[in-house]
């Protein structure tokens, strides 16, 4: 089932949640009295890139090397890029 954006969604044990690549950005929030424990399963390249839209912010992560956060508003799009 695929759920809208900005909306709230209670989880309970068991649960599965994938998120793909390229969707909304998205937060987990205990609002149980028990410590939560989630497994978080994915992969991860040499290179990865975070989007923080509340923040307006993109972080360019690279293995063993320096990280980059820049403004989203300073993002020039690639000409010919979706």
């Amino acid at each position: 089932m695929r759920l809208p954006c900005g909306e709230s969604y209670a989880i309970h044990a068991g649960d599965f949640l994938g998120y793909p690549k390229g969707g909304p950005a998205h937060e987990i929030h205990n609002t149980g009295s028990e410590p939560l424990r989630l497994l978080v399963i994915g992969q991860r390249l040499q290179e990865d890139i975070i989007d923080y839209p509340d923040q307006g912010k993109r972080l360019y992560r690279y293995a063993g090397g320096k990280n980059d956060l820049v403004d989203l508003a300073e993002i020039t799009p690639l000409a010919g890029a979706d």
